[in-house]
């Protein structure tokens, strides 16, 4: 009944965004012709009982992402997800599938994270990530990007109901190569390999403890709708061997009931984020390079 109101409150309140000029140019700012085409089109809702229901990406893949820190006290709602942002030039970053990498900015800092998601204020499904950032420096100090175009703020694509996060939940995560792409994006070869654990089971409360830290000092516009709220991992240190050409995957699974696998196969209780790196052409060389993302870019 739940899956069943999302998705009826979202279709009666999604309104489909006006494409300005501005916008379609800056998909240029990280497109590539060698990356494959998404193949993800639902998120799955992972009840204690095995029993996945679908939510249509198409209903979600527009919400609001806001980003905490891992202290609760700075929030941050990220451009690109309003007509005046839009506008002004941003993308939507949210993906669930694809990380893209310009091949003229440094790997993204990721840092592993919990995300909820609300509905006017309210969590309704947690999950695991990662906040992946790059950071510049200028003469009125730094700059923290998680908006850097297209496919640039990952988030999961199997979530937990919120009321099912208790117990012993911890976070982990692995990674392993990718086979090579041919010149049109297509994989060369089967995808194989040993998973490379890249976080040990890492205990989720102290996250979740400053995510009720924040919803509980929200700002108004934080409970309008639906919306994603990320926050990092308490001293989580970032995961190594970001890079194109690997795929990452995050769980959040209880330790005790459900540990985590990486088996395929194997059906077990976990909300995850599944990401392949791609790398994508330089954005800076890209000649619609839209001003807000400059600063990033050519600086």
């Amino acid at each position: 009944m739940e899956i069943a109101a999302l998705l009826l409150a979202t279709a009666t309140a999604l309104v489909p965004l006006r494409l300005a000029p501005s916008r379609s140019r800056s998909a240029l700012v990280t497109l590539s012709t060698a990356t494959p085409d998404p193949t993800l089109n639902t998120i799955l809702v992972n009840s204690a009982d095995f029993n996945s229901q679908p939510l249509p990406l198409s209903y979600c893949e527009r919400w609001p992402l806001w980003v905490a820190d891992s202290t609760g006290v700075a929030l941050t709602l990220l451009p690109g997800f309003d007509e005046e942002s839009e506008e002004s030039g941003w993308c939507n970053p949210l993906t669930f599938e694809q990380l893209w990498l310009p091949q003229d900015l440094p790997a993204p800092v990721c840092t592993p994270a919990l995300g909820v998601v609300l509905k006017d204020g309210a969590p309704s499904y947690v999950f695991p990530s990662f906040e992946a950032t790059v950071s510049t420096t200028h003469a009125g100090g730094e700059r923290v990007w998680h908006n850097r175009g297209l496919r640039s703020a990952p988030l999961a694509k199997t979530w937990l109901p919120w009321a099912e996060a208790a117990g012993d939940l911890c976070v982990s995560a692995y990674a392993r190569d990718l086979p090579a792409l041919d010149i049109d994006g297509r994989p060369t070869a089967e995808e194989e390999g040993e998973w490379a654990p890249l976080l040990p089971l890492t205990d989720a409360k102290p996250a979740l403890e400053t995510l009720s830290r924040v919803l509980a000092q929200a700002p108004p516009a934080l409970g309008d709708g639906f919306a994603y709220l990320l926050v990092a991992l308490p001293g989580a240190p970032p995961l190594d061997g970001v890079r194109a050409g690997r795929r990452i995957r995050v769980f959040l699974s209880d330790r005790e009931r459900f540990p985590t696998s990486i088996d395929g196969d194997a059906q077990w209780h976990r909300g995850e984020a599944d990401l392949r790196l791609y790398a994508t052409s330089a954005g800076g060389e890209s000649p619609y390079l839209p001003e807000v993302y400059k600063g990033l870019y050519l600086e």
